[in-house]
């Protein structure tokens, strides 16, 4: 699940998020402005969203990856939290721990939103002008203390989709499916976040990117 980027390297916890631009966008969101330069006050609502997963390097048995959100319609909006995130496998059940993630400042999504793009040359990247809201995804799937040999190979639990339950109520499954990068050769099927018995990392809070 590696993603190369120049704007984004998605997937919190042992990944910071850094962009040539996150600074001065990160200034700018957090005092509640758009690009226009108008104060934005109104919630996103949920028709106005879009959801995808990225998927980040796997390492030193650590895996990452990210829910990202952006606003297509033509009004930007905040995204006001908290947002809760559970992984379900194909018919639905729980399958691994519920996260609830707040909000990191004032979360402005400028309108027109179109979400992660790919190339083989840039791997994921987002237009110029674009800004996304992140809710970073990290779980161990290698080490099982609770395993006979330590290993959790018998126990990984990769969730076929992640329920994102927004701060309205309202319900978004989002596929745990990534098909770029060179770890689609060797990671599972869906090529999504992979656990150790559904284990997740602590949840940071949900931060905006462009």
């Amino acid at each position: 699940m590696k993603v190369v980027s120049l704007r984004i390297v998605a997937g919190l916890g042992a990944a910071a998020l850094l962009s040539a631009g996150c600074a001065e966008a990160g200034a700018t969101l957090a005092a509640g402005h758009g690009t226009s330069g108008g104060t934005v006050s109104e919630p996103c609502r949920p028709r106005q969203l879009g959801f995808a997963y990225v998927g980040s390097e796997a390492g030193a048995g650590n895996d990452f990856g990210s829910i990202v959100v952006w606003d297509k319609s033509g009004t930007a909006c905040a995204l006001t939290g908290p947002v809760r995130v559970t992984g379900l496998d194909r018919a639905g059940h729980r399958v691994t721990e519920r996260q609830s993630l707040g909000v990191s400042g004032t979360l402005v999504l400028v309108a027109h939103g179109t979400g992660p793009l790919w190339s083989d040359r840039r791997g994921t990247y987002y237009r110029r002008h674009d800004t996304v809201a992140v809710i970073a995804l990290a779980a161990e799937y290698r080490d099982d203390p609770a395993g006979s040999d330590g290993l959790c190979t018998g126990h990984q639990v990769e969730a076929a989709t992640w329920r994102v339950t927004l701060a309205s109520g309202a319900v978004r499954l989002v596929a745990n499916s990534y098909q770029h990068g060179p770890d689609v050769r060797t990671l599972p099927a869906n090529h999504g976040l992979l656990t150790c018995r559904g284990e997740l990392d602590r949840a940071s809070p949900i931060t905006i990117v462009r």
